[in-house]
């Protein structure tokens, strides 16, 4: 649970420090590129740090090594996750825990 949300955390920051980065003429971009994305809650079912990808529900996703060994999620862990589709593969945009 704590690295879930040491995760949660990393990738807020990292979407903070680019939100500050972007100029006001980029933000509608951003906002339609935020309606783009996808949502899946489910279980990790592998995670590969060395190929930066994790199975949830069958499914692959590419993460960002940004955070480091302490954000990735580990196998059995339940997540919900938001992704989008980049240069044909689901990449994730925010990933948290699932509670309850």
């Amino acid at each position: 649970m704590r690295k879930l949300l040491m995760m949660s955390a990393a990738l807020a920051a990292g979407m903070l420090s680019l939100s500050g980065a972007t100029s006001r003429a980029a933000q509608p971009t951003r906002q339609t590129a935020a309606k783009d994305s996808m949502k899946v809650t489910g279980m990790v079912t592998e995670a590969n740090q060395d190929k930066q990808q994790i199975v949830v529900d069958g499914q692959t996703f590419r993460m960002a090594m940004a955070g480091g060994a302490a954000v990735w999620p580990q196998v059995g862990d339940s997540v919900i996750l938001h992704y989008q589709e980049r240069n044909g593969h689901k990449t994730v945009t925010s990933i948290g825990q699932v509670l309850g």
